[in-house]
Parts: structure tokens; sequence; C-alpha cells
């Protein structure tokens, strides 16, 4: 028969050793896992270079990570409601193209700063609005 101390013991020792809780790594995985989702299911490759050139280009630190990731011109373009998927956004602007400070601009990894003027141009909004 086992004493009280021993079952105290035995059930400290299950909570220790029995099926592990989520480490810090699972934590940290998925915590990254789900920010890519958020960000149009980023590619690995693509969310790991915007990640450390932003590391590279951002010494003072003064711009968040977050910021930097929403200031891409699919994103603005998709937080503006004007298409319903991150993809579709990301095709619009590689087919069609926006103006970007009057200029065309066909890639949507391009970083928006203050300031900038994004518009669709003429053609395409009264051809598609």
């Amino acid at each position: 028969m086992q004493s009280v101390r021993t079952r105290q013991i035995t059930a400290r020792n299950k909570k220790a050793y029995g099926r592990p809780t989520k480490r810090r790594y699972s934590k940290l995985f998925y915590a990254k896992q789900q920010l890519r989702l958020f960000h149009g299911e980023a590619k690995e490759r693509t969310f790991r270079n915007f990640f450390l050139n932003y590391l590279k280009a951002n010494t003072v630190r003064n711009k968040s990570f977050f910021s930097a990731m929403e200031s891409r011109l699919d994103r603005i373009f998709f937080r503006r409601r004007l298409l319903p998927t991150i993809f579709a956004c990301r095709q619009f602007i590689c087919h069609q193209g926006l103006e970007v400070n009057g200029g065309c601009e066909t890639s949507p990894r391009k970083l928006i700063r203050t300031g900038d003027i994004v518009a669709v141009p003429e053609k395409v909004w009264e051809s598609r609005y």
C-alpha cells in the first residue's frame, strides 16, 4: 500500500514525464505559421527572406515587422476590399498593374511608404466597376 507522500510524487512525475505539453518551439512554430497564413499564405522562403531583409535594413528598428509586412502593395490592395482574396489581388497587380506615384507597378511585393499615391488605372477601373 502506498503512502500519501508516494502518491503525490508519482502524480507529479506523471505530469512531468507524461505526454508533454506544447513546448516553446512548437508554440513559436505555430505562431509563425499563423502569421504566414494571415499574410496571404506567404511561402516559407519568401517569408524568411523578407524577415532577413527587414533585419538588415532596419538597424534603428523604428518600424515593426508587422507594419512592414502590411505595407506591401498586395496587402494594401487586399485590405481595401477591392478584391475578395489576397491571391486575386496578387494576380490583378501582376496582370493589370497599379499606378504607384504615377508609374505602372506590376510587382505585388513592392513596399509602399507613407505619402505614396496608389491608384487603379482609369481604363481598368472603367472596365471592372
